[in-house]
Order: C-alpha cells, then structure tokens, then sequence
C-alpha cells in the first residue's frame, strides 16, 4: 500500500505554484500535445494523458488514445483516479494488472472504460511543487520494465520544462506588462488635474491589465468612508454590482485593509453578484490613509501576487498625488485668502527677502499689474524693518506696531501707513520660519474717520429730513431716539417719549401685544417672522385720535443687545384714496353696466324705428296701394326716420359734453316765447296720447334776455317729451315759468318747472335717472321706450349755462323737474310783461312763422351728389321752392359745370366719388368762382363745419337734410319772387286720405268767425274762451298750426281779463288767417306761396 499525504492537493503553496503555470482551463498546446502523443507511441500504449490536478478536480491538459479521455474534461470519480495517488504521493505510479494490484487496493473507476495497466510520474513546477502527473494506460494487463519508465520520465521532464518555459516567458509578459501599467499610472498622474480626474483611468487600466468584472476608489473623509465620483465596470454582473453597492451607499465591510492583497469576497454584498475575489490596495502617504482602490473579479479571476507591491506602489503614488494636490490647494485657498485682504500682507524669510506679497500689498507697494522683483526685501518697503533689525536687542518674539513709511521702490514715493512687523514660528518645532508684515494705507483710516463723521452727519439727516416716523428702541421696547417726523406725526415732543414703551402709541390691544410679543420673541430665539414685513396698524397720536399707520420693525446688532427701529408711515391720506378709488371702480363698473345696459336698449330703440321704416318702405313698392295707405307710409317713414335722428342727436350730445366740446350760443331772445314753441311743437304729440298741455308765467317775465335758445328749447322739449311719455292717457301736462330779479338790474333768474301726474319716480332712483343711459326703471326702457340720456343730457347743458336741474317725484302721483337758469342781458329800460302782454307780442312778431315760410325762390343750383335717392328727394324739394335745377354726380363734373357758368348757387355733398366735395370746393375758389356754394355732410360735429368753411363753402348743412332749414339757408343766398299776401296752406295739403277732412274743416271757418265776432259783440267772455280752447285744440290736427297759436292767445287773454279791445283784435287776426287759409286751399300753386309739408312740428336736424 502506497502511503498517501492527504493534504497534499489542497495544500495551499502547491495551489499557487499550479495556479501560476497558467495550465488550468486554457486551450490545447501543441507542445504537450506531441508530448503525450510520442509517449504513447514509444511506450506502445493505446493511450496517454498529462494532467494537473487543482483542489477537487483534476484537468486533461493533453490527451492522446481513447475518447473516452477528452481533454478538459474533469472526471467525476476523481477521488479514485491514477493522477489522485501520484499527486498525493509525489512518486511514480507502475501498475501492471488494477483488477488485482495491492498497492491500490482497488481498481480506479472511469465513465465508460476500466484501465487495466498505467504507468505515471509526477509533474513537479516552481518550488519541486507537484502539479500534475504524465501517464500512459493500457487495457490489459503489462508489465512494465524500467526502460519504460525511464523512457516516461525523460518525456515527463520534457514537460516539466515546457511548463517553466512556459511559465518564463509568461513572466517576462507579466513583467512587461507590469511596467508598461506602472508607466501608464504614472502617466496619468502626472497629467491629471485634480484626484477624481485621475482615478477614473487608472481605475479602467488597471481593471483592464487585471481582466476584472469591476474596480472602485473609496475616500476616507471625516465621516468615514465615500464613494469616490468615480468607478469602472467591464461586465454586467459588475455593472450590478457597482449600481446595488451606490444605492446602499455603504462601504462594504471587506474594503478595509491595510496591505495590499486578495480578499475572498465570499457571504459580502458582492458574492450575490458572483464575484468572488477582490485585490485590494490602501491609498495611502506618510502614514496617512486616503483610501483603498479595489478590483473585484469572478471565481475564475485569478490575481498575479507578484502584483501587490506594485499595486501597494500605485496606492502610495496615487496617495501622494491627493496629498500633493490638497496642500497646493491649501496653499492656493491660503494665497487667494490673503488676496481678498484689503490689508498689506507680507512674508519674508529671516534674512529680508520677501516670499509672498498678496495683491493688496502689489497694489500698495506700486506693483500692481507688473511681476516683484524677487530680490525684493522687506526692507524696501518697510525702512523700519531694517531699523529694528539693527537694534542691539534681537528682533525675536517682540512685536512691534506703529505708524510709519512704507516706500515704492519703482518711483520712491513714501505714504503714511499703520504697520505691524512679527517672527512667525513653526507651530510644532517652534523654529523661526521668516517674518511677516501686515501694513494699512493710513490715508484709508483717515479717511474712513472723515467717512464715519460724514455718515453720521448724513444718517442725521435723513433722520430729520424723513417723511416717516423714525423711531429707535432699545431691547425693551423703550423709545431711545425719536425723528421729527415721528414728533409731526404723532403730535408729541421727542423729550415726551424718550424712555416710554413704543407700544403705547399702537392703539389696538391685539395689535399692541402682537408687537411686543415680537420683540421679546426676537431676544429669545433672534427670529421673529413679523420683523423685516410691513403691517398695518391703528396709531395713537398724542391727543387721543387715530389713524391709520403702516409699521416696520428692523433689528440692529451691536456689541450688547439688539436695538430696534421702527418706520411707520402715516396713510391717512393713502387710505381716503383707495376709498376714492374703489368708489370710482364701483362708479366705472357701474357706468359699464349701464353702457350694456344702454346698448341692449339702444338696439332695441334703434331696430324698432328702423323695422317701420323698412316696413313702410316695402308698402311703398306695392303700385296697387291705395292713396290713403301710401300718404300714412310716407307719413310713418318720416315720423320713426325723426326719431333715429333724434336718437343720433342725442348720443353726439353726449359725446361733445363729456369731450368738453359743447358750445352754447347765446342771443337775446324772449323766454315766453320759447316755452310757447316747445308746448307748440309737442302739443300733437300730447293730443295723440289725449293729454291736455298747458304752459303758463307766475308773474312778469322780462321781455327779452341772453340765453341760448336751442339748448334751454333741447332741455324743455326733454323734459316735457318725459312728461308726457311716462303720463297716462287723460293726463295733464303743465309748464310753468318763474322768474326773479338777481343781483342787479341786468340779471336774474329763471325757474321753468315742468309737472306731471304721471307714473313717478321712486326716491331711491331719482338722482340716477340723471346718469347716462339709465332710466328709473329698466322694465320702463320697454315699457315706454327711451334712451336714458335726455335726462343726462338736460342737466349737463343746465350746467353749462350756470343753472340745474332738480326733481321731486312722488312714485304714482307724478313728478315735478324744476331748471333754474341765470338771465343775463335784461334791458333794466323796459318792464317786465304780463304774459298776455308777451303772447300778444309774440303772436304779432311771429306771425311769419305761422305763416308759410315765404315765396318762391329765384335763381338757378348746381345740386353734386353721387347719390341717385338723395338726388331725387333734393330734387323734389328745391323744384318745390322754385328754383331750376342741375345735377352732377362727382366733383370733378361738379367743377366743370358749375365753372361753366350760369348758376347762381352750388348744393354741394362733402363725400364724392373722383374729386371730394373739399377739394372741389377749393378748387373752384381758386379758380375765381364767386357764388355762393353750401355743403351738404352726414357729419355733423363742430371741426367738421369749420372744415367745410375753410375749404371755401359758404354754409354748412347736416344730412338728412331740414327742409325748412334749407329754405332758409337758400333764401340767404336767393332772392324771393314777389307775392300779395300768401295764402296758407295745411301741412297735410299732399296727402289725399286727409284732403276732404282738411277742406270739409276749412269751409267751417267762416262761420266760427262770424260765431267769434258775435260773441265779441255780446260781451260773452265765457264763449269766447270755450271757442278759442276748442280751435286751439284742433287747429295743428288739420296741418294749421298757426290756428292753434292765434286762438291760444285769445284765451289766455280771457283768462287774464285783459280789455275787450285787445280780444276784439285778436280775434281780428284770426279772421285774417282763416280767409288766407281759405284762399290756400282754392289756390295750392306754389306760386303764390310755398309751404313746406311737416308732420308734428319741424324735423329735428343733426346738431353741430
């Protein structure tokens, strides 16, 4: 029986020197594979093997014979096998029959055959380690003779030479290799910047030098270990690895180490990464440890240990680098420290010679942009520095401070510095290491002294100069300095407040405690989240009343407890302006409501109008309607075409009033006698809704006064049109007029007052109704139609006369509006009238306008307009007032033919096709035209009249155009055919469904006349009063308007008992007019007269 080393496979020196041969799972070799098969061959064996044997297996380097020993293939029966006892023995092995050999004591079991014979020598490498065995076998029993194994052991020898060179030349390799990775770490490091930027390489080129699954670099800092920024991986189980070891964020336990060497990685964090080994090197530097580099490999990794002083090498290298690094960052951090000093510092070594000047030192010294010498000596600068040196008593510990010269050398300037000259020693070994010097620019400290005086004489100013309310505090809260400001604000002297409690001036308890809770919060923890924030507060001056304040506080620290100021503004004023303001807001949002609201209702008043018109219109292009039916169209068209002006007439109102663009007019003119019109020109508007209105005077009226008729007639007919929209069926309407004496003679006022017992107003309404586009109302806005600006428009125009309007309404009783305006220019030579007085005056002056409004005109117009419909209308009505007519369609025909000569006057439109009516206007004054030319515009503001005169017109008419206004315009520029007395004629003289009414009412005249004088006769004041009221009323129904106004003078005269005499002639006045309308109807040629057809009173025109 062979005796056997039982330890002899896994013995670990063994397991080193086999692992170093590199012959463990690695490729076929020629060079053993010619040795096992020459072995066979010479030995006559079926087969041969050279094996090496690890731990638990043994490897078929080479195999020659039988297939059932492939090669590389571990066998399971290993325990048994012929390598197994050489191996263990370390001695031949001749085996001439397994079945029945003693020395085995069995026979080795293989997987598909049963060796009989073997003969085998052990395979010995470095250090006479057995790594292997060379064996030939035979499948039957032989015996082998000593040749045989001498033969076997030359061929093993052979082998054993194969592995060393082999195992040389992989040393000269690793050799090789070893430096060409030494040179390549150092060359990294030589390159790199900072520790991260080197790591990283050298990480990847020695991972890749050491064919490693992953490599890291764990820094040492104060709290432990730390990952470093950087690692590497070449394989994914490391990648795995590396992530899941970032992610704990923990140093693994097996990375501390103090020498570098193999570490089993077996049950760490990495196994369940299937890495097995790592080689581990400390980074380290005298003594000092930075980190550890590890390199961490698989089960099959195996690290070279002739490795370890040069990764040890590369640890202490790397280790240096950091500390080399950290000290020219300290170095630099130091030097960039000095740099911000705004002092002069200086190093030197013992001798004098200066080693580091920081920047404000170059500055100083004057070498500011250029390099110091470096022979330059402390005492250069500092001739006190050789004063000391040369003092009998050795310059050591002493420290000397004072004033004194530093020198520029560059240009031998000297100034006034504060120096300070001190030996620096080592802090460890004590040994003097040079001097150093820290010098101040003296001119600096005075004039930071300066500074200081000046900040405080500026501090004090601001204090008195500030709007707000300094106040300092100290840590209690007590006032140490208060500003005059605070003194204005708070009505108190500062001596008063000095010492007391700040708190006391804040006037609401909660506020009070909230601040003083700030303070004391502020001393405790030095935070208050209510100091640094504006807060509004309630004050309290010094007499007892509020206001309103805004309050902050800000610590100041000194050397002792922190003080405290206060700023509080006074905003009062700030307060009243956001009131103001959101007033105003609520005002605006309001107004805007309202402009809504108006242009809602504004489409509905704008549309309603417009559908007649349009209605109508279409009627009229029926040419099997009847007469009737046409003349109430034509009168429909015209009545709702009036009010769409009337409409636009009172949105421009508005618009040039609020511009402040409206202009008034002024002239002397009777007060009566505009009432009178008003009341005239509604009266048929009161009739058809069957209320009565009624116009009367309070006492004497002057007789004539300065005022602008148009307007206060605007605000009349407002106020009466309302009056009688919003009265019911059978009401009454009244107008009465009061007027005063004022300061002088030649002045007074005038109260015209305008009632009604209508729907009324509700009080809580009545001073809206005067705002733009609102009504009391909004259901009225439907209900009785309307704008809701007349009421706006009546009392600005009042107000710009220098009177106003008010009202007193009670709601279902009705509503009395009171406009009191100033008269100016009264005659103080003539007395105030009664007003029959006044109506008989008014009557006798106004007769023409009862009357039509003249004769015929002569003379021959140029009409320009591009429009055929305007055309045909201008046409109708100027036949109708007798001129001859030319027509031209565009400006530039416009001139041609008016420059032709021949007509007297040109109608001219401002907007034409070709040439403007502008520039034709111009161009036919320039090129001499001298007759009269008058414009025609749809534009109807002021700038655009004076434009038109200024282009050379010589009057201005506004679209559409009033009939009765463009008679008169005409006639200025016209003369009259010559007539006898004109007849009149009815304003419904055209319209054939009236004409046998108007005649049938007519041919009663004559005997109403012949009833009025016999009443005169009689004396009977009572008839002549009922007949007057009756004519009165019916006069304008029949197209008579001038009936109604003679007969309203007749019994107003009755009523005021004036003399017979006075009704006789009245009533004389009103047989004259009855006989001319008698005469207008048998004689309707415009020949004798023209009268203009009108519906209810004149056609409102576009107002300028």
């Amino acid at each position: 029986m062979i005796e056997l080393c039982r330890d002899a496979i896994r013995d670990p020196e063994r397991l080193a020197v086999l692992r170093s041969t590199r012959l463990l799972d690695t490729e076929a070799e020629p060079a053993f594979d010619r040795l096992t098969r020459l072995a066979a061959r010479v030995l006559h064996a079926p087969a041969a093997l050279l094996a090496v044997v690890d731990a638990d297996r043994q490897f078929l380097k080479s195999a020659f014979g039988l297939s059932a020993f492939d090669r590389g293939s571990p066998r399971p029966d290993f325990s048994r096998s012929f390598t197994e006892y050489i191996v263990r023995s370390g001695r031949p092995l001749v085996v001439r029959d397994a079945t029945n050999h003693g020395a085995l004591g069995y026979a080795p079991a293989w997987s598909e055959v049963q060796p009989i014979a073997c003969l085998g020598v052990p395979l010995t490498a470095a250090r006479c380690q057995v790594v292997g065995a060379f064996c030939v076998i035979d499948l039957q029993a032989r015996a082998w003779t000593d040749t045989d194994l001498q033969t076997l052991q030359e061929l093993a020898d052979a082998a054993t030479w194969e592995m060393r060179s082999r195992a040389e030349k992989a040393e000269l390799i690793r050799t090789q290799r070893r430096s060409a990775l030494q040179h390549a770490t150092a060359s990294i490091l030589a390159e790199a910047s900072t520790l991260d930027a080197a790591i990283a390489p050298i990480l990847r080129t020695v991972g890749e030098f050491l064919d490693c699954e992953a490599a890291e670099c764990w820094i040492i800092d104060g709290s432990g270990f730390r990952r470093s920024s950087r690692d590497w991986f070449s394989r994914e189980s490391g990648r795995l690895y590396l992530k899941s070891s970032r992610e704990a964020n923990q140093a693994p336990r097996w990375i501390v180490t103090d020498s570098a060497g193999t570490v089993d990685l077996s049950g760490s964090e990495a196994s369940a990464f299937g890495l097995s080994t790592a080689f581990v090197a400390p980074v380290e530097s005298d003594g000092w440890r930075f980190g550890t580099l590890a390199f961490l490999g698989s089960e099959s990794a195996v690290f070279d240990e002739s490795l370890r002083p040069v990764l040890s090498d590369l640890g202490r290298e790397i280790g240096r680098f950091a500390a080399r690094r950290e000290r020219d960052d300290e170095v630099h951090e130091f030097a960039a420290l000095l740099d911000q000093s705004s002092e002069m510092i200086v190093f030197a070594t013992s001798g004098g010679r200066i080693r580091h000047l920081n920047s404000a030192g170059r500055e100083l010294a004057g070498y500011r942009g250029s390099i110091v010498p470096e022979d330059l000596r402390i005492g250069d600068l500092l001739p006190q520095y050789d004063v000391l040196a040369a003092a009998s008593e050795p310059f050591s510990d002493r420290r000397w401070s004072g004033q004194t010269v530093l020198k520029r050398p560059r240009t031998g300037r000297e100034i006034d510095v504060d120096a300070s000259l001190f030996l620096v020693r080592d802090p460890v070994s004590a040994r003097p290491l040079g001097m150093a010097a820290i010098v101040r620019d003296a001119r600096a400290r005075t004039r930071d002294e300066a500074l200081l005086l000046g900040g405080k004489a500026r501090l004090r100013g601001v204090l008195e100069a500030s709007l707000d309310a300094l106040v300092t505090l100290d840590h209690q809260g007590d006032v140490i300095e208060f500003n005059p400001a605070a003194e204005r604000i708070f009505g108190v002297d500062a001596d008063a407040t000095l010492g007391r409690r700040f708190a006391d001036l804040i006037a609401a308890d909660d506020q009070r405690a909230a601040f003083e809770a700030s303070l004391h919060a502020y001393i405790e923890t030095r935070s208050s989240p209510s100091l640094g924030e504006r807060r509004e507060i309630e004050a309290r001056r010094g007499d007892g009343t509020r206001f309103p304040a805004e309050l902050t506080v800000a610590a100041v620290h000194l050397d002792g407890p922190p003080v405290f100021t206060a700023s509080l503004r006074d905003i009062s004023r700030q307060k009243q302006t956001e009131g103001e303001l959101r007033r105003a807001r609520d005002e605006a949002l309001a107004s805007s409501q309202a402009k809504a609201a108006f242009l809602a209702n504004m489409s509905h008043e704008v549309r309603t109008p417009m559908s007649a018109v349009l209605g109508y219109a279409d009627m009229l292009l029926d040419p099997a309607l009847p007469a009737a039916d046409r003349q109430a169209a034509i009168q429909a068209i015209r009545r709702n075409g009036s009010h769409l002006l009337q409409i636009i007439n009172d949105i421009l109102d508005l618009s040039k009033i609020e511009a402040g663009r409206m202009r008034l007019d002024p002239v002397a003119c009777s007060p009566w006698q505009v009432a009178l019109e008003v009341v005239s020109g509604l009266r048929v508007r009161g009739d058809e809704r069957g209320i009565v209105l009624d116009v009367e005077a309070s006492g004497p009226l002057p007789e004539s006064a300065t005022m602008d008729p148009t307007r206060v007639r605007q605000i009349l007919v407002n106020l009466v049109g309302n009056a009688i929209k919003f009265s019911e069926p059978g009401g009454r309407v009244s107008l009465r007029l009061t007027a005063r004496h004022g300061a002088s003679s030649r002045e007074g006022v005038l109260r015209l007052e305008v009632e009604d017992r209508g729907v009324g107003i509700p009080a809580d309404q009545l001073e809206g109704i005067f705002t733009p586009f609102q009504q009391a109302d909004s259901s009225s806005t439907r209900k009785f139609g309307g704008t809701g600006l007349g009421l706006s428009i009546s009392r600005r125009l009042a107000e710009a006369m220098g009177g106003g309007i008010d009202v007193k309404s009670t709601l279902g009783e009705g509503s009395r509006f009171a406009v009191e305006l100033p008269l100016r220019g009264v005659d103080p030579s003539r007395r105030w009238l009664a007003p029959s007085e006044l109506s008989r005056r008014v009557a006798s002056e106004n007769e023409a306008v009862a009357e039509p409004i003249g004769g015929p005109l002569a003379g021959r117009v140029l009409l320009v307009e591009d429009s055929p419909d305007n055309q045909r209308v201008l046409l109708y009505h100027l036949n109708r007032m007798g001129v001859e007519v030319e027509t031209a369609g565009d400006g530039r025909t416009g001139v041609d033919r008016a420059l032709g000569g021949g007509f007297d006057l040109v109608l001219m439109d401002m907007q034409l096709p070709v040439l403007d009516g502008y520039g034709a206007a111009g161009e036919l004054r320039r090129a001499g035209f001298e007759k009269p030319i008058i414009a025609l515009t749809a534009h109807a503001m002021s700038e655009d009249r004076g434009r038109c005169l200024r282009s050379g017109c010589t009057e201005y008419l506004t679209k559409p155009v009033d009939v009765r206004r463009l008679y008169e315009t005409l006639a200025q520029q016209l003369p009259i055919r010559a007539s006898d007395s004109p007849p009149v004629v009815s304003r419904y003289a055209d319209d054939s469904g009236l004409a046998a009414l108007v005649r049938k009412f007519v041919a009663s005249l004559p005997g109403k006349v012949a009833r009025f004088r016999e009443t005169v006769a009689a004396n009977d004041l009572a008839e002549i009063e009922s007949q007057a009221h009756q004519l009165r009323g019916v006069g304008t129904m029949y197209g008579f308007p001038a009936v109604t106004e003679t007969c309203a003078l007749v019994e107003a005269a009755v009523r005021e008992g004036r003399d017979l005499d006075l009704i006789a002639e009245l009533v004389e006045e009103f047989a004259d007019l009855c006989e001319r309308i008698g005469r207008g109807v048998d004689e309707p040629s415009p020949e004798g007269s023209l009268e203009i057809p009108l519906l209810s009173g004149p056609v409102p025109s576009v107002r300028s």
